[in-house]
């Protein structure tokens, strides 16, 4: 009886083995297959943004304006948002891997404070930035990339008060935080994050 039990236990493990394998794989296949859609789609949003850029200097009519900027924003978002898809997309079919440097995370953090800064004033809401000189290893595009994805919410669902973006050392790393006064997530989704 114990060795048949044995038997189905391992018997167990090398299904379960093969189906890791085999989701592992289909999770690649996917990862590739919105990596090439969202490359092909950034095509159109470019086209987009550059017939979108003719308007603008062709000159437009005050009235007119206000439905410009609109647009703006909103391709703004589409392109965020595909840069987001794509560059999730390589991660996990392992196309794009993290090249780590040393690098100063204050410049990092001043670059946002430029960016953001202006849409938050836009948006009558404080923006504040607690930064210190600390070497990091890391890689600084895809932190960047973290960040503003971070911030881009923050100011996104943040309706009153500011967000802010907070540089702690620690003894053996850094601690980077997006604070906000939004209205966070809801309690019943928080486990999908």
């Amino acid at each position: 009886r114990h060795s048949r039990s044995l038997a189905e236990a391992i018997r167990f493990r090398l299904q379960l083995a093969q189906t890791t394998r085999e989701l592992e794989q289909v999770i690649r296949h996917k990862s590739r297959f919105i990596a090439a859609a969202s490359h092909d789609l950034r095509q159109p949003v470019h086209a987009m943004g550059l017939f979108l850029a003719l308007l603008r200097d062709n000159g437009l009519a005050p009235h007119k304006l206000q439905w410009y900027i609109h647009i703006e924003a909103a391709l703004n978002s589409l392109r965020s948002l595909l840069n987001n898809i794509l560059e999730l997309s390589k991660l996990e079919a392992r196309i794009e891997t993290a090249h780590l440097v040393r690098f100063d995370v204050a410049a990092l953090i001043e670059k946002m404070r430029r960016e953001f800064a202006p849409l938050a004033e836009q948006k009558d809401l404080e923006f504040r930035c607690i930064s210190r000189h600390v070497i990091v290893e890391s890689d600084p595009d895809l932190l960047e990339r973290i960040l503003r994805n971070l911030l881009s919410n923050a100011l996104k669902y943040t309706r009153r008060g500011g967000f802010a973006l907070i540089c702690r050392p620690r003894e053996t790393h850094v601690l980077l935080q997006v604070i906000d006064t939004g209205s966070g997530i809801a309690p019943g989704q928080l486990h999908e994050i």
